[in-house]
């Protein structure tokens, strides 16, 4: 366990670090016209009015919110240098953090960090946080490639004795993850469920079918509330 958690660490501490960035962007956002232009001042912006991702935003207390800051964080993630990262939140070959986003577009830090969680979070698929391996190339880095320099050394020898922390935090996301998984299976089955019901006619309606019905309006108001504020775990069963 020590070696492979040795091992991958070093790689981290080298050349990786996560950075969010938005989903299919070449794909999504430009054409053949704007591969070609070395700095963006636009960018194409899909039209499309329907989808379950655009209505689970618009359900949000601060939809509306969410959907302008998206569009503003598109504008900085369109403005990434070289070509090959645009789409990423990156800026001067360094990963922008909520921060350093906020500070560029004037938006509060913690608005900025909410958008970013929302939309990088199941059901949500519009952003992704992911490891960007960043430039590593001898000019910026000062050395020669697969060469070894005391800050290396130094950094190396920190992670080795820090591999028992990495595992536990390595935990603890793994845990976010089965709980944010677990919310979106809750949320999709109780609005199955609700409109599976909703289509009874009101008249063929019992008292125990209109108690699930609110039972199943409760879950997904609930679950709402808990994204709202950054909460993405399931709705325990005792408060549905």
């Amino acid at each position: 366990m020590g070696g492979s958690c040795r091992r991958k660490l070093s790689i981290n501490v080298k050349q990786t670090m996560k950075a969010y960035h938005i989903k299919d962007w070449a794909r999504i956002y430009e054409n053949n016209k704007s591969r070609e232009v070395e700095t963006l001042t636009y960018f194409l912006q899909p039209n499309k009015l329907v989808g379950e991702c655009l209505g689970l935003t618009k359900m949000q207390p601060d939809g509306l919110e969410l959907l302008g800051t998206l569009m503003l964080l598109k504008c900085v993630a369109s403005t990434s240098q070289p070509v090959r990262w645009r789409g990423w939140f990156v800026r001067n070959g360094t990963v922008m953090d909520a921060l350093r986003i906020a500070a560029l577009t004037g938006i509060p830090e913690e608005k900025i960090q909410r958008a970013l969680t929302f939309f990088s979070t199941a059901p949500m698929d519009w952003l992704l946080h992911e490891e960007w391996p960043g430039d590593t190339s001898s000019a910026r880095s000062g050395h020669p490639e697969g060469s070894k320099s005391a800050l290396t050394d130094v950094l190396t020898e920190k992670v080795l004795t820090d591999c028992t922390e990495e595992r536990e935090r390595e935990g603890s996301e793994e845990s976010r993850k089965t709980d944010r998984e677990n919310q979106r299976t809750q949320f999709v089955a109780a609005r199955a469920r609700l409109q599976k019901l909703e289509a009874v006619p009101e008249q063929d309606q019992d008292a125990a079918h209109r108690a699930e019905i609110k039972k199943n309006r409760a879950t997904i108001s609930a679950i709402q509330k808990k994204q709202a504020a950054g909460d993405f775990s399931p709705v325990p069963e005792k408060t549905k």
